[in-house]
């Protein structure tokens, strides 16, 4: 069993974390420098290069956190779902990106944030299918692929949307929203659901 963390090497992690997405929001990511991020913490260059071999190392462990929170709460969701209803999914999610803002916005909003939207798509894409081979009666059925493609990207655009002001849409609306596009396009397209 793994030990856990010591307090002060975690809060010294969320400085560096909540530091680069600061910075951020301010420029782009790839002109900025461990420098300018440890002085912008107020911590040493050697503490940073304790956790991390440099800044494209700390913004994918940001990464791999958001997208195993996201992991976390789909497995831990799953069994309340069905064919009809993936509200338990999706309310989680929409909950942890409300509470998680600003870094996701910067993941999912920055111009350099295109490595995360491939993974979040990919996220999408893998979690979609096992649900749909679950939820409906498919024999290599040549629309899935199409079906999951329209989906992550749909999914994608509606949040990107929301978190650049162009959606006005409440939580609560992009969530609906989401999965009446979701469920409707899977019947329509994928056919008969399973018993």
């Amino acid at each position: 069993m793994q030990k856990p963390e010591d307090r002060r090497i975690r809060k010294t992690k969320r400085l560096l974390k909540q530091g680069l997405c600061a910075l951020m929001q301010e420029k782009d990511f790839h002109t900025i420098t461990v420098k300018e991020l440890t002085d912008y913490t107020d911590l040493n260059r050697g503490t940073f290069y304790l956790h991390y071999t440099d800044i494209y190392d700390l913004l994918e462990k940001i990464e791999d956190e958001v997208l195993g929170e996201f992991q976390a709460m789909v497995d831990a969701s799953r069994p309340q779902t069905s064919p009809a209803n993936l509200m338990p999914i999706l309310e989680p999610v929409a909950d942890y990106i409300e509470q998680n803002y600003s870094v996701c916005k910067v993941l999912f909003c920055n111009v350099s944030a295109d490595h995360f939207l491939m993974r979040f798509q990919k996220f999408i894409m893998q979690n979609g299918i096992s649900f749909i081979k679950e939820s409906f009666v498919i024999s290599e059925n040549p629309q899935l692929d199409a079906y999951l493609v329209f989906i992550s990207n749909g999914i994608t655009g509606l949040l990107r949307s929301r978190m650049t002001g162009s959606a006005l849409q409440q939580k609560q609306e992009i969530v609906s929203l989401c999965h009446k596009i979701i469920i409707s396009s899977a019947t329509a397209l994928l056919g008969e659901k399973k018993k």
